[in-house]
């Protein structure tokens, strides 16, 4: 049973994983600043900061995030205590907490706009706002690596088009290469073929298996599907815990590589909470600019698209646990 529950958590944690390595190892390689990396769901069990990113593993192996400067907004939170040292021009530097420089105030910094070279703090219970200076810089890390501020957080939003887009498909893709390794590892393990041959099988076993995806989700979307089928995250738990338990290793790789493209597939969904909604939003600001107002609705009825579904798809794995 133990061994089984690991294989779960194992499963969930490499899809979260691969996913979101995939938007932020692109974002990185186009300069993005990427200030938290976030495996799971839940209270943080334990972080880590290296490389201006903070690395947060959570309670429940439930999903990830991964929070890119500019995202949605012209600043990011750093949530982080760090010191100030101001001049007559505004604030001249920034360092981290590990500085002991008791010339230096010590306050909250809450947003760091780069459009407006402005930070706002809070001290105490009041919050301030002051322009930057031109050589503002952040402190970061016990290894006191200086790090200009102009340079330190590179915006989401003042990327190219093409630039987002690759962004944004860098995690479905990342779900397809895992997908694609573990039914090749799994053809070279358990199969008998040619060295041509088995990329040749493993090529039509990822298409087979996201064909019958993709006509899943088809019934559902036209109705030929009832919604009382669709699983959750417990429901989708308990059926990789059921494999763990009572069938092959094999069966469980191509179980794992069969949710990697589930995970892809779903979200390159045009749903607005999703990647592929964002594509589409972005696709069609190449073509007409949308506002960041519109933007912002457009996501958040998409938040609250998603949150319905997702209680939905509880609601059918507790209907379907009690049965």
């Amino acid at each position: 049973m133990i061994l089984s529950i690991l294989a779960v958590v194992m499963i969930f944690m490499l899809l979260v994983i691969s996913h979101e390595f995939g938007h932020f190892i692109i974002a990185k390689k186009a300069n993005v600043g990427c200030p938290e990396f976030s495996i799971g769901m839940g209270p943080r069990l334990f972080s880590f900061t290296m490389k201006q990113t903070r690395f947060v593993l959570r309670l429940f192996p439930i999903g990830g995030y991964v929070r890119m400067a500019g995202d949605d907004e012209t600043y990011f939170i750093i949530d982080q205590e760090l010191y100030l040292d101001k001049n007559e021009e505004g604030i001249a530097a920034i360092y981290d907490r590990v500085n002991d420089d008791q010339d230096l105030e010590k306050v909250l910094i809450k947003k760091l706009d780069h459009k407006h070279r402005k930070l706002t703090f809070l001290k105490g219970e009041d919050l301030f706002t002051l322009p930057l200076s031109e050589n503002a810089y952040i402190c970061v890390g016990k290894r006191r690596r200086i790090i200009p501020v102009s340079n330190y957080d590179s915006l989401l939003s003042s990327k190219s088009s093409i630039q987002k887009l690759s962004i944004l498909l860098a995690g479905p893709l990342a779900n397809i290469l895992v997908a694609l390794a573990l039914i090749l590892l799994t053809n070279i393990l358990f199969s008998y073929f040619s060295s041509m041959n088995v990329f040749e099988k493993t090529l039509k076993d990822a298409w087979h298996y996201s064909t019958i995806l993709i006509y899943g989700l088809k019934d559902i979307i036209l109705g030929n599907e009832a919604l009382s089928n669709l699983s959750g995250p417990a429901g989708v738990m308990k059926q990789t815990f059921d494999i763990a338990s009572y069938s092959t290793i094999q069966n469980l790789m191509i179980w794992a590589a069969i949710m990697n493209l589930n995970v892809a597939i779903f979200n390159l969904l045009p749903l607005p909470a999703l990647d592929g909604g964002r594509v589409l939003v972005t696709l069609i600001g190449m073509v007409r600019p949308i506002s960041a107002e519109k933007e912002g609705w457009i996501h958040f009825a998409g938040f609250l698209l998603m949150i319905g579904l997702t209680i939905l798809a509880t609601w059918n794995d507790i209907i379907k646990f009690l049965q």
